[in-house]
C-alpha cells in the first residue's frame, strides 16, 4: 500500500469512528432526554393525584358542579366517592400543578364511553388486587401527552364495618335468646339504602337489560339521591352482585343496629339488647308519651314527621352504633333472613306512627319480593295486626347490600 492510499484509509476509518461516536452520543442523549421527561410527568402527575383524591373523598362544598349542587334536602355526604360528581369535576377543567417553579396543567382523557372514567369491580375484574368498587381514570399533562397514569379511585366512605363480637338475633327475650358471633370474620356493610343513582350506574353497566329495564328511573338527576325504590328481591340480589356484594342479611341488620351494653365486653354473657338504636335500655320511651317531639323526625323519621319535617336524604343523624344511616323510620327495608326466609322486611318507616310496634328493632314483616301494593304484605305480630297509618297507593321498599372481606 502507498503512502497516499494508507492515509486515505486513515482518514476514513477516523470519520467512520467519528460518526459511531456522535451517534452513540446523540442517541444516548436523547434516551437520557426521554427518561427525565418521563420522570418529570410522572411527578407532576403524581403530584395532580392530591387535588383529585381530595374532590373524590371529600367533595368540597366550595366546588359547584351544575344540577349536582341543586339538590334539595340532600346531604353532602352524597356526592363523597360518587362518579357522576366526579364526572362533573372532570369534564370541567383542569388541574394546575406547580413543580419547579413552572405551571402544568394535567387533565383526564375522555374513555370510549363519553365519560371519563371507568367503573372497575373486584366481581367483573381478574385482578386480584382491584377494589370492590371505584372509577379508574387516566391522567395526562397537556403539551406532554406521551406518557399517562391509569388511577383507580376506591370507594372507600360507603361502607361500614361490623367489629367481631357476640350479637343477639332479633328482640331480647329473657329465655331462649338466639346468640352469634362472627369473630374470624371481617363484615362490611353499605352505610346508605342503594340510591337511583347506584341504579343508574348498575343498567349502564349491566349486560343483563332483560332485569334493569323494568327499573322506572326519574328523569330528574334531582331524585336520583333517593333510595331506590320499585325494586323486586330478585333485582335488588343482582344489583349487590354487580357489586360483588350480596342483599343484607337479618341478624346482620340486627347486630348493625342494636347497641351493646358494653362495648369493651365482645362476649358477653347476655346480648341485652333495647328497641331504639340510640340506646341499649329496654324500655319504650314513646309507651306514655302523647305527642311526639318533631325534633326527633332527623333520628327517627316516622309518619308522625310527614309533613311536619324536611326527610333529609344521605342525613347522618340516623345512626347506628357503626354508623349505618338510614334505619328506623323512613323507607321499609328488604333483608335476606336466613332462618325464616318468609321474614323478610324492616317495617320501620313513615308508614307507622311513633307508637307502632314495627318500629321495635328486631322485628320483621313479610313481603311477597315483588308487589308495592297493601296486600303485597303481611302486618301482622302473631295474631295482631298492626297496619299502616293512613291509606297508600303504594309503598316504599329500600334495600342494602353487605359483603364478607376477603382476609389472607
Amino acid at each position: 500500500m502507498n503512502r497516499k492510499s494508507f492515509f486515505v484509509a486513515v482518514l476514513l476509518s477516523l470519520t467512520l469512528l467519528c460518526g459511531c461516536a456522535s451517534y452513540y452520543y446523540l442517541f444516548h442523549q436523547q434516551k437520557n432526554s426521554r427518561t427525565l421527561a418521563k420522570e418529570l410527568n410522572y411527578r407532576i402527575l403524581t403530584k395532580s393525584l392530591l387535588k383529585y383524591k381530595k374532590i373524590w373523598n371529600e367533595a368540597p362544598a366550595d366546588f359547584s358542579c351544575g344540577e349536582w349542587k341543586k339538590l334539595v334536602d340532600v346531604d353532602l355526604n352524597f356526592f363523597r366517592n360518587n362518579p357522576d360528581y366526579f364526572e362533573c369535576f372532570l369534564a370541567k377543567g383542569r388541574v394546575l400543578v406547580r413543580f419547579n417553579g413552572k405551571k402544568y396543567y394535567v387533565y383526564a382523557v375522555k374513555k370510549q364511553n363519553g365519560l371519563h372514567y371507568r367503573i372497575v369491580t373486584k366481581a367483573t375484574s381478574e385482578n386480584s388486587l382491584t377494589p370492590s368498587y371505584g372509577v379508574e381514570v387516566e391522567l395526562r399533562v397537556a403539551g406532554r401527552k406521551k406518557d399517562s397514569l391509569r388511577v383507580i379511585f376506591e370507594d372507600t366512605f360507603h361502607e361500614t364495618y361490623l367489629p367481631q363480637r357476640k350479637y343477639g338475633i332479633g328482640p331480647f327475650v329473657t329465655s331462649g335468646d338466639l346468640n352469634w358471633d362472627n369473630f374470624g370474620q371481617s363484615i362490611l356493610i353499605d352505610k346508605y339504602q342503594v340510591t337511583y343513582r347506584d341504579i343508574v350506574e348498575w343498567k349502564y353497566n349491566s349486560t343483563d337489560r332483560k332485569q334493569t329495564n323494568s327499573i322506572d328511573i326519574p328523569k330528574s338527576k334531582k331524585q336520583w339521591a333517593k333510595p331506590a325504590i320499585g325494586l323486586s328481591t330478585l333485582q335488588m340480589n343482582q344489583y349487590c352482585q354487580f357489586r360483588g356484594k350480596e342483599l343484607l342479611q337479618s341478624h346482620i341488620y340486627d347486630a348493625a343496629t342494636f347497641h351493646p351494653v358494653d362495648l369493651d365486653n365482645d362476649r358477653p354473657l347476655k346480648v341485652v339488647r333495647g328497641p331504639y338504636s340510640w340506646t341499649f335500655r329496654r324500655k319504650n320511651i314513646f309507651e306514655h308519651i302523647d305527642q311526639f317531639n318533631l325534633k326527633l323526625c332527623t333520628r327517627f323519621f316516622v309518619a308522625d314527621c310527614r309533613g311536619n319535617a324536611p326527610y333529609e336524604l344521605y342525613d347522618t343523624h340516623s345512626s347506628s352504633w357503626i354508623g349505618m344511616y338510614q334505619i328506623q323510620g323512613g323507607n321499609m327495608e328488604a333483608v335476606r333472613n336466613v332462618l325464616d326466609k318468609k321474614n323478610n322486611l324492616i317495617l320501620s318507616s313513615f308508614y307507622f306512627d311513633y307508637k307502632s310496634p314495627w318500629h321495635e328493632l328486631g322485628l320483621r314483616g313479610k313481603w311477597n319480593g315483588e308487589g308495592i301494593g297493601y296486600n303485597s304484605f303481611d302486618w301482622s305480630i302473631g295474631k295482631k295486626s298492626y297496619p299502616p297509618l293512613g291509606e297508600f297507593p303504594n309503598f316504599k321498599v329500600g334495600f342494602r347490600c353487605m359483603r364478607y372481606l376477603d382476609v389472607p
